[in-house]
């Protein structure tokens, strides 16, 4: 199996949040899933370069140490 970050993240965001993203905004799943697939790959840039130096590095960390990201990751999302 050879998965990439990419792969991963789109897999991850599709099924139920596909559906009810698309649900909020009043689209069709398929259509919210290509509109994510298309979104990620520039998201995933802009989180890349922004980590490359020291201050962006810094600021990400902050951010998601700011988001208490460990009850949503254990409560199952």
């Amino acid at each position: 199996m050879n998965e990439n970050l990419l792969s991963l993240l789109q897999n991850a965001l599709g099924g139920d949040f596909s559906r009810m993203a698309g649900q909020f905004l009043s689209e069709s799943p398929n259509a919210t899933q290509r509109a994510l697939s298309s979104l990620l790959p520039g998201v995933l840039g802009m989180i890349a370069q922004k980590g490359a130096t020291s201050d962006g590095a810094s600021g990400l960390m902050s951010l998601i140490n700011g988001a208490n990201l460990d009850g949503w990751v254990e409560g199952g999302r």
